[in-house]
Parts: structure tokens; sequence; C-alpha cells
């Protein structure tokens, strides 16, 4: 396994994980919302929407119903007198003798106007045993809908968009995104947020059976590469990917799982995950080998699986690899170790312009100044040592324009390469 493949692995990872820990947050956080506030939103919110005659389940083109089209259903009365509370038959609305009031027909009590129509009903009830009950909304019928077929068809390509493009659930509740559906196509129906997050679940899951079935078409052996790793928010994953060669002679390769990872980063912890996995999908008797890192957890992980397939499927022939990129990476760390003083002050130097907007428009300018295209200082991370070649090929690319920028900046003076410096970068960067 080369170093691409564990970029992408680790790349991909990250996407996923990131994309699944704050859609795991939003969706706790809305939950826990809807949970707590429903009643009182309900109550409030029905409150509101007649006092003010809203329907709350008019869409933007249940609104221009009138404009575009009659309706057809005489079951959808929509004029203000029937959706009128039905408290008001008790009250007097703002009468003149009591401005900014609203007075009880009976007993004559006052209640601001700001008074909430619950508030009105209860004293109905406790003051002269009039049970009001809330006015239910009626709806007004979409124009000529999409069939049940049409609408799962629609639905289909809606679920895709939010997949793909990793959209929040809720991105079906944006009052924007309601309007620019409803415009363009009417007479689709929106589901909701849980409907939404139901048909996901429900994706996720046949995926995965269709996954299982076509792992247990391979008539050969498989093998898996594994990573893990600390997130930006301090949170372990284990990531799996498994390669095969499928019916076609085609080599495959892809993510099996993500894994979040709570135990201890212990090799038997983690075998006992890979093994786990490997038994959910049913190709715990196909795996010939498992490639790794160097990091001391993994080969004790790889010494694991290998006691279990050996004494649990007398599979004799696995084998643990430690990925070649991964011991590469650890040469050339070391053979940097030669210039290491060299390499730490284009480092600082880097840093140093990067973390600066000042520094960074006056490189540009000098850049136009020498003729040349601006390009940005790039850093390196410790675990890519090709990322170091970069780093110090970008700074001979730069070197005319840093120049002027050491001369005028007496702040990175210091970080600039001395002569000595200069000549020992380049001859263990040529390029430069």
């Amino acid at each position: 396994m080369d170093e691409q493949t564990f970029d992408y692995q680790e790349e991909e990872a990250f996407d996923y994980q990131e994309e699944e820990a704050f859609d795991y947050q939003e969706e706790e956080a809305f939950d826990y919302q809807e949970e707590e506030t429903f009643d009182y939103q309900e109550e409030e919110m029905c409150d509101l929407y007649e006092d003010f005659d809203i329907n709350p389940y008019e869409s933007i083109s249940n609104v221009f119903t009138d404009v575009r089209s009659e309706i057809t259903d005489t079951n959808t009365d929509v004029s203000t007198s029937s959706r009128e509370s039905t408290v008001w038959r008790y009250f007097h609305k703002r009468p003149s003798d009591a401005p900014g009031h609203n007075v009880c027909k009976t007993c004559l009590a006052k209640y601001e106007t700001t008074t909430s129509v619950s508030t009105l009903r209860k004293h109905l009830l406790n003051s002269h045993q009039i049970q009001v009950p809330p006015k239910r909304q009626k709806t007004t019928t979409r124009m000529n809908p999409f069939n049940e077929q049409e609408q799962i068809k629609h639905t289909k390509y809606l679920i895709q968009w939010i997949i793909c493009d990793l959209q929040p659930f809720n991105v079906v509740g944006n009052k924007y995104f309601k309007e620019f559906i409803n415009y363009f196509c009417p007479r689709y129906i929106i589901p909701t947020r849980k409907h939404v997050k139901n048909l996901i679940v429900n994706a996720f899951n046949n995926r995965r059976t269709k996954i299982i079935k076509e792992l247990d078409q391979i008539e050969g052996r498989c093998s898996l590469t594994a990573d893990i790793w600390t997130s930006i928010n301090q949170k372990a994953y284990l990531g799996i990917t498994i390669h095969y060669i499928d019916l076609n002679w085609g080599l495959r390769n892809f993510l099996l799982d993500i894994i979040p990872f709570s135990v201890r980063h212990t090799g038997k912890n983690i075998a006992q995950e890979i093994m786990r996995v490997l038994e959910e999908f049913q190709i715990s008797n196909k795996i010939i080998a498992l490639t790794t890192d160097n990091e001391s957890a993994m080969v004790v992980c790889g010494k694991e699986l290998s006691d279990a397939f050996n004494n649990e499927l007398s599979l004799m022939n696995f084998s643990h690899y430690r990925c070649a990129a991964h011991v590469l990476n650890l040469g050339v760390k070391q053979g940097l170790q030669l210039v290491s003083s060299s390499v730490n002050k284009v480092r600082e130097l880097m840093i140093k312009i990067k973390n600066s907007t000042l520094l960074c428009d006056k490189l540009r300018t000098y850049c136009e100044v020498e003729g040349m295209n601006y390009l940005k200082p790039i850093l390196d991370v410790e675990t890519r040592w090709n990322s170091t070649y970069y780093m110090l090929e970008r700074l001979g690319k730069l070197q005319p324009a840093l120049a002027l920028l050491v001369a005028s900046q007496g702040d990175v003076r210091d970080l600039y390469p001395n002569e000595d410096e200069w000549i020992a970068i380049k001859v263990n960067n040529p390029s430069i």
C-alpha cells in the first residue's frame, strides 16, 4: 500500500467523521429542543395563528393558488371568518369604552389586547364554565400534487443530494429552501426532517446489505488497511478499508467502516473492533492480510488478528504488513535531522508569513516587482515527509521576492536562511 492510498483513506474518513460528528450534535440538540419545548410552542403558535389569521400549513405554492388556479376541494374554506377563533364570540374586541383591551361579554372582565387566546379560553372555563376548544386550522389543497410514485421518485433525488452534498437533515425545514422547491416544483410535497432522516438511515442499511451480498460473491480473498487517529475535536476514530479483486478481475477498494473509538487505543481493543466489523460483513473467513502503520498498538493488533485467524479460522497464510510509505516517512525524517536547524528556520519563516496578513500582502507586492506569480508559502506536516520537500521547493521559487521582504522587514530577517543554510537546503533539494 502506498502513501497516496493512506492519504485518500484518511481524507475520506476525516470528511465522513466530521459530517457524522456535526450531524450527530445537530440531531441531538434539535431532538432535545423539540422534546422540551413542543407543548409550549404548540400552544403559543396556535394562539398566534388565531390572533393574526395565519394558516401554518400553507406553503408558498398555497399562498399563490388563487392566482394560478381554482381550488376544487369545497371542504377547504380559508376565509377569515371561518378561521377566526370561537373565543371571540364571548369577548368584545377593543371596544370604544375600553381601548387597548378585550372585554368579556358576560362579566365585563378586561384583558389587554396582547393577552393570548389560551388565557381568554381559561377565563371562560374557570369563571363561566364555558369550554371553547382550540380552533383547528383548515388546510388549503395543493393544486394537483404528484401521485405516490412520482412523489417517491422526486424524494429519491432529494435524498441523494442531501447525502452527497453532506447537508443536515433539517435543510428541508429551511424557509428559503421550501420557497425554492415550491417555486420550481409546486406539485412536490417536501418531506419532513424526521422522514428525511428515516429515508437516509434506510438507504444506509440497504447499501450495507448490498455490500454484504457483493462481498459474499467474492471467490478469492480480501486484504485490509486500517488507521486510527484523533480528530480536531479530540475524538478517536478507526478507519477500515477493504481491497479485493472482483468477478471481472478489477481491483476494488472502499471504506468499509468508520468506528468511533472511545476505549483505550490498545492493540487488543483495535483487533476486537476489526473482528466485530468483519463478522458483521460476514467476511472473517476471507481476510488474508492487514496493512497498518508502525505504531506499537497496530503491531500488537496485527499479532492479535493473526492469532485469532490461525486459531479460529485456520487461515495459516494471514499476514500483517507495515505500510511502506510510513516506513519511508520514518527514514526520511531521520535523514532530515542532518539539516534540522536549517529546515526549522524555514518552517518558522513560513509560519511567520502565513500568520501575518501584512507580510502576505507585501510578499505579493514583491512578487509583482520581480515579475513572478505570487505563490503562497507552504508549511510542512510531520507525518508527510514529502510536504517538507514541497515547503523547501516553494522557498526556492519565492527566493527573489523573499529577499526583498527580508530587506524591508527586520522581524523576519533572523528567520531567513544564510548562505551556508541555503547550500544545505539546495543539496537536499536540487530543484531549488
